[in-house]
C-alpha cells in the first residue's frame, strides 16, 4: 500500500509522537509498503531525512512553542495528489493534520488517526493550548472545507460558568469533531478509548499500545 503519514511533530524533535510517526513507519516499510511523511520543516536543514519524507514549509508555532506551524503550499499540496495514495493516516490534527485533512476531504481518500495526547489532561498543564483550541472552534470547518459543520463546532465556545468547564467543554467538542471523520481511530489505551467515546467519537476505535 501506499500510506501518507502527516504529524506536526517529527524530527529532530523528541517527543512520544516523533517516535510513534517513525516506529510505525518503520514497522510498515518493512512490511513491504511504502510510507510518506508530511511534516513541518524543522528550524534548521535535516539532510538525514528519509526520501520518502515531505517537508512543508514552517514557523514557530502560534499555540505551542514546542512545536513548528507546517503550512501546505499548493505545490505540496499537488505533490501529495500526485502520490495516488491508498491510505492517509493522520497523527495529529494541528496546522499540518488540517492541511492534510483538506485533501482527504477533496479527493474522498480512506483515513484512519491516531489520539496520541490526552487534550483534556494536557490542557491544564499547558494553558496556551486554549488559543489553538478556540481558532479551531471558530475556523477549524473552514481550514478543512467542511463549512457544515461549523453549527456543532461553535457548540464549543459557549459560555460556561468557570473557565475550567468552559476550557474542557471546548476541547471535548474540538475532540470529538476532530475525530468523526475518521474510519477508524488508533489509541494508546482502555483509557483513552473510553475518553473518546464519553466525547461522542462513533467511529471504530482500535487499541495500539
Amino acid at each position: 500500500m501506499k500510506i501518507v503519514f502527516f504529524t506536526d511533530f517529527y524530527y529532530p524533535d523528541l517527543n512520544g509522537v516523533s517516535s510513534a510517526v517513525d516506529l510505525s513507519a518503520h514497522g510498515l516499510r518493512n512490511l513491504g509498503h511504502t510510507v510518506y511523511i508530511v511534516a513541518p520543516a524543522a528550524a534548521r536543514p535535516t539532510p538525514e531525512d528519509h526520501p520518502d519524507v515531505i517537508r512543508l514549509p514552517s514557523a514557530p508555532g502560534m499555540w505551542h512553542k514546542e512545536m513548528r506551524d507546517g503550512y501546505m503550499t499548493p505545490k505540496n499540496a499537488r505533490l501529495i495528489k500526485s502520490l495516488n495514495a491508498d491510505i492517509f493516516h493522520f497523527h495529529t490534527n494541528g496546522v499540518t493534520g488540517i492541511g492534510g485533512m483538506r485533501i482527504m476531504f477533496a479527493l474522498n481518500v480512506p483515513a484512519v488517526a491516531h489520539y496520541h495526547t490526552d487534550y483534556e489532561e494536557y490542557s491544564k498543564i499547558y494553558r496556551g493550548m486554549w488559543a489553538g483550541l478556540l481558532t479551531g472552534s471558530l475556523f477549524g470547518p473552514l481550514f478543512v472545507g467542511q463549512q457544515k459543520a461549523w453549527p456543532e463546532s461553535w457548540q464549543g465556545i459557549k459560555p460556561k460558568k468557570t473557565f475550567k468547564e468552559w476550557n474542557e467543554n471546548m476541547v471535548r467538542n474540538v475532540v470529538r469533531l476532530s475525530y468523526i471523520y475518521f474510519q477508524n481511530v488508533i489509541v494508546p489505551s482502555q483509557k483513552m478509548k473510553d475518553k473518546l467515546r464519553s466525547y461522542g467519537v462513533k467511529s471504530r476505535i482500535t487499541i495500539l499500545p
